[in-house]
């Protein structure tokens, strides 16, 4: 059995997990070729090697239309609102490998069901926003590659630090964590 344990001590975020997973050998070429199976044309992905208190690191980029989605203009053309159902079907009938597309659809699926409870809403009727961007459609694209390539059979992680403050989202500000993270 090949067991993945995140020691995500100060949180961990989509581009967080493929970053290690590049670092642990998944190839970015994997990443790419998932990119174009789904048509994302306008989406690019970069690695950088970066330096953070002294350890070195992946650092992985997603790029729409040439914008980074950490950048200062949100919720442009790069972050649109997609509904649960439209990346249900993206995936179901994309190309990708079965267990990778298997694997997305089980992180997505969880996501919508968590939205849907914070929401009142059923699943099938979650619209994503943050969520639903194309970048974070890669992240997640790109993990499931990454638990694939490495043929992880369990997960764990250590309890994640829960944060403060507020964050501001298409919903207006939320406390941090979320309420979706947070269920």
């Amino acid at each position: 059995m090949r067991v993945l344990y995140l020691d995500a001590f100060s949180g961990i975020s989509g581009d967080m997990t493929v970053g290690a997973f590049l670092d642990l050998g998944l190839p970015l070429a994997q990443i790419e070729d998932a990119i174009a199976v789904l048509g994302l044309a306008e989406v690019t992905v970069s690695l950088e090697r970066v330096v953070r208190s002294g350890v070195t690191a992946a650092k992985f980029h997603v790029r729409v239309r040439g914008e980074h989605p950490d950048e200062p203009v949100r919720h442009g053309p790069a972050h649109a609102h997609r509904p649960y159902a439209g990346i249900r079907d993206l995936l179901h009938e994309s190309a990708l490998a079965p267990p990778v597309k298997a694997t997305a659809l089980a992180i997505f699926q969880r996501l919508a069901e968590a939205e849907g409870r914070v929401h009142g809403v059923a699943a099938d009727a979650v619209e994503f926003h943050e969520v639903g961007a194309l970048d974070a459609i890669v992240d997640v694209v790109g993990a499931a590659l990454g638990f694939v390539h490495l043929g992880v059979d369990a997960v764990y992680v250590r309890p994640l630090p829960l944060g403060q403050g507020q964050v501001h989202t298409a919903h207006g500000p939320l406390p941090v964590p979320v309420p979706a993270v947070v269920e």
